[in-house]
């Protein structure tokens, strides 16, 4: 993997990224994931649920890119697709059991997770996990989690900070400082008593309300970093790390979906006639998405290549999952193409819409069975024409000729594509509130019951509501979730 290549210069709306531009954002946004990884080394727990979903594919069936999509051998990075199936299996088998070996190092040293033995364990626990890249899903499910538990950590340790400040009156840096990594120290309160001498003059009452006030805010950081075999200074220091990382990611994804939105606009129209054309928007960007986190910039090729085949494969499938009758995908893409053709010209006869189609004659009389969408019929029913066989059915006559490509588009729908949009765009009590309002993710609760589990009033909750939807009006993904939600 190169050096993480500078961020490309915006080029306008309406500009086409140069083909060198396209390969820097493919490597800053394979670089900044491989990133994420390391970081969330502080936390075992996520390392660990991470292994486990990579290896609960590998052992299911699943193509296996869609379990790891590189894996570095040697000096080297192998794609999935690249070696066969076998081989890289053997190798992602290997690199886990690698990465385990070294949490079972650390497990024995979780009683002394600041002596130099056990941060040597972790930098090599990092340098492992460095080698691998999991499935997109994979990746952002355990970044999520690690997410949510340093956010959890940042407020309890700024409400400590904030704690000691008004109580000593002293600025929150001088706070930190006085702290530095005794954030759940029991020596923490000597720092405190030797630093602020004011504290000697309190009376006993008010040195033990301020003891005790200390130790709470102590025992809930605690709760969160005893699972993570890190310090809460190195989980911190972590959760920095993962962030600057993030942002390189998102910056590079962003750059890279806005200058090639051109490409959905490009298909939106060939489907225009078919369907509603703010739903096949919608699926075409969820494709140019998919798509993003699949370039492979190291093959030489322009993003357009991927990239138009991912958004022209999940339009295709979101008109399929709308129409009455259920077709394989390569003959609804002929029969949508058919469907066009006839929305221009109702009265072109057979011979038009081959010609213009590019479609076999016989395979076009076959189709405009399905064009008025009525009818049961069976997708084992024959059609006899010329060269056929009493067998052959729709699946053996019209079967699309570029279909070996959805056997590498995984099954992500529009639910998906909703709560990926959201979890990019809210966070904390925001997303939670949404989804358990709209049951999303999660069974639908109403207000009075969110506001139970959350200890918070049902106004709170209606608030905490109305401030996620601003939020949400003003991301990328508002148009595409009010399309999906009518």
């Amino acid at each position: 993997m190169p050096p993480l290549p500078a961020m490309p210069v915006d080029p306008g709306h309406g500009a086409i990224l140069s083909t060198e531009d396209q390969h820097a954002l493919g490597y800053r946004i394979m670089i900044s994931q491989i990133g994420l990884m390391t970081a969330m080394c502080a936390h075992t727990d996520v390392v660990s649920m991470l292994l486990a979903d990579v290896k609960e594919v590998l052992s299911s069936g699943a193509p296996v890119g869609q379990a790891l999509a590189l894996i570095k051998v040697g000096s080297k990075w192998v794609r999935a697709e690249s070696i066969p199936t076998d081989e890289f299996k053997a190798l992602a088998l290997r690199k886990i059991k690698s990465i385990e070996e070294a949490l079972a190092e650390i497990a024995e040293c979780e009683n002394a997770v600041s002596d130099l033995f056990s941060m040597a364990l972790r930098d090599e626990l990092a340098s492992r996990m460095a080698e691998i890249l999991p499935y997109d899903k994979i990746l952002f499910k355990a970044a999520d989690c690690f997410r949510a538990q340093c956010r959890d950590l940042e407020v309890e340790c700024r409400k400590l900070v904030g704690f000691l400040s008004s109580e000593l009156k002293l600025p929150r840096p001088k706070v930190k400082a006085m702290i530095g990594e005794a954030w759940v120290s029991a020596g923490l309160i000597s720092t405190v008593n030797t630093s602020v001498y004011e504290v000697a003059l309190y009376p006993a009452k008010a040195k033990k309300a301020l003891r005790d006030n200390l130790l709470s805010h102590q025992r809930a950081i605690q709760e969160i970093v005893r699972q993570s075999s890190s310090s809460a200074g190195d989980l911190l220091a972590a959760w920095s790390a993962f962030n600057a990382q993030d942002r390189i990611l998102k910056g590079s994804v962003s750059l890279m979906y806005e200058r090639n939105r051109s490409l959905v606009e490009a298909l939106v129209k060939q489907y225009r006639h078919v369907g509603d054309e703010s739903q096949i928007r919608s699926a075409g960007d969820m494709g140019l998405l998919r798509a993003i986190y699949r370039f492979a910039p190291e093959m030489g090729y322009r993003f357009s290549t991927i990239g138009t085949q991912w958004i022209k494969q999940m339009i295709v499938r979101e008109l399929q999952q709308q129409d009455l009758i259920r077709l394989p995908e390569g003959s609804q893409a002929n029969l949508f193409a058919i469907r066009a053709v006839l929305s221009e010209n109702p009265n072109a006869s057979k011979a038009e819409i081959a010609q213009i189609t590019g479609l076999k004659p016989d395979d076009v009389a076959n189709l405009l069975y399905f064009v008025g969408g009525t009818g049961g019929i069976s997708l084992d029913a024959t059609f006899q024409d010329a060269g056929s066989s009493e067998t052959e059915g729709l699946h053996e006559v019209l079967a699309d000729s570029n279909s070996q490509f959805e056997t590498h588009v995984d099954e992500e729908d529009s639910a998906a594509f909703v709560e990926r949009a959201l979890k990019e765009t809210l966070t904390g009590r925001h997303l939670d509130i949404v989804c358990a309002q709209f049951g999303i993710g999660m069974p639908e609760q109403s207000l009075k019951e969110i506001g139970a589990r959350l200890g918070m009033s049902m106004e709170r909750v209606r608030q905490v509501r109305e401030e996620a939807i601003v939020k949400l009006k003003s991301s990328k993904y508002f148009d595409d979730l009010m399309t999906l939600w009518g």
